[in-house]
């Protein structure tokens, strides 16, 4: 364990094969932060923050439309590791990734230049980072695959089911879901006042309540 009581074996499962001092240059030169809910984590005006690893919270990548539009591609929680915030040093990427924390989120961060010299030293990163990059992609075209071919009302009570909380609420705008569906928020409020009357879901205000599961389900398969 280290300094700031998380076990880095959880991030990397190689961490045991590394030598005792390229494990300590990783433990010191992390660097800890705490994001707010709402706050930029990473955008294009900078390339390269480092990996991050999230200890606790939530974070979403997205991209943006020429016309302002967002669009949620996936979403990191504990024991992930946030590689488009170390965007610099995979030369193929090509496209602008945001990423906003959306809960307060508790991170750790490997400076770029100390992630390069270990995957040039040590294939297991590598391999690692690579295996890490084709799940991302997964997520990615799983998205894509709801974009272009699922109804929206069922991506929609998809969304609902994922985003509730131990309550059954979803503490979210229309808005922000427009901008995690990348649809407009006039169709989500349509689709949700559709669900409403057939009471589905209850509206209130800043938020939406489950009040028939099954139904939801069923509409999300």
């Amino acid at each position: 364990m280290n300094d700031y009581n998380f076990n880095m074996k959880e991030f990397l499962p190689f961490w045991d094969d590394l030598k005792s001092e390229c494990q300590n240059t990783i433990l010191k030169e992390l660097k800890h932060k705490t994001y707010k809910k709402g706050e930029t984590v990473h955008d294009n005006s900078v390339t390269c923050t480092g990996l991050i690893f999230i200890l606790s919270g939530k974070l979403r990548a997205y991209m943006i439309s020429e016309n302002g539009r967002e669009l949620s591609l996936y979403y990191l929680m504990d024991n992930d590791i946030c590689l488009m915030s170390a965007s610099c040093v995979m030369k193929d990427i090509t496209f602008d990734i945001f990423i906003e924390a959306m809960e307060d989120t508790k991170v750790a961060i490997l400076p770029t230049h100390i992630y390069k010299d270990i995957a040039n030293n040590y294939i297991e990163m590598s391999k690692y980072v690579n295996s890490i990059m084709s799940s991302r992609l997964s997520d990615v075209m799983w998205i894509l695959e709801q974009v272009l071919f699922k109804k929206f009302d069922s991506r929609l009570a998809e969304f609902l089911l994922f985003h509730r909380d131990e309550n059954d609420k979803i503490k979210m705008t229309h808005e922000e879901i427009a901008n995690h569906l990348g649809s407009a928020r006039e169709v989500v409020s349509r689709m949700l006042k559709h669900f409403e009357s057939n009471d589905i879901i209850k509206l209130f205000r800043g938020g939406i309540e489950i009040l028939n599961e099954d139904e939801l389900i069923k509409l999300s398969d």
